[in-house]
């Protein structure tokens, strides 16, 4: 069994969703080129139709889509590096956490989304916190920790995916910052 079974069947079983674009314009199949499957959690927000959700849902919808339709993003490797980026690796780098950064002007509601690359081009959005949520190492450090929970409950033995450049992590149409 692969890494794509097990997320296929956590699929079948309803404990990931594949994320689709909120983008209407017509898409080639052929336009596909990354995935992002979410936790039940994620997944509720991005279908919600709760007006208290509707900033998070469209904010997520905007950054998944970028990615998921193979646009241009913004990687970050390094934790200094990490204003600007898209997706940024979170310290220590040898737990391979990633955070979906939105961009935008700073707001406590501002949503963070960590998660970890199954393979390359496939991100797993495990959890949704609010950018308040995360201040602090102590803060981080737990959030980071429930992840590791999320993953080994959803893939054990499967390690996330790891590498050294950002192509190992996404293919194409990427800005290494």
């Amino acid at each position: 069994m692969s890494i794509s079974d097990e997320i296929e069947n956590r699929c079948n079983e309803q404990r990931l969703f594949s994320v689709e674009p909120a983008d209407l314009r017509p898409i080639r199949q052929s336009d596909y080129r990354r995935f992002i499957y979410a936790s039940s959690d994620i997944h509720h927000t991005l279908d919600s139709e709760n007006q208290n959700d509707a900033f998070t849902r469209r904010r997520l919808q905007q950054v998944f889509g970028n990615f998921i339709l193979g646009r241009t993003i913004a990687v970050a490797l390094k934790l200094e590096r990490h204003q600007g980026a898209d997706l940024a690796r979170l310290v220590p780098s040898g737990e391979e956490m990633w955070e979906v950064r939105v961009q935008g002007r700073r707001r406590p509601d501002m949503p963070r989304v960590l998660g970890r690359f199954a393979k390359t081009d496939v991100f797993i959005a495990l959890r949704l916190f609010d950018h308040a949520e995360l201040r602090g190492r102590k803060n981080s450090k737990i959030a980071m920790a429930r992840c590791q929970m999320d993953w080994d409950e959803l893939f054990r033995p499967y390690s996330a995916h790891s590498g050294r450049t950002v192509y190992d992590y996404v293919s194409a149409k990427v800005h290494s910052i």
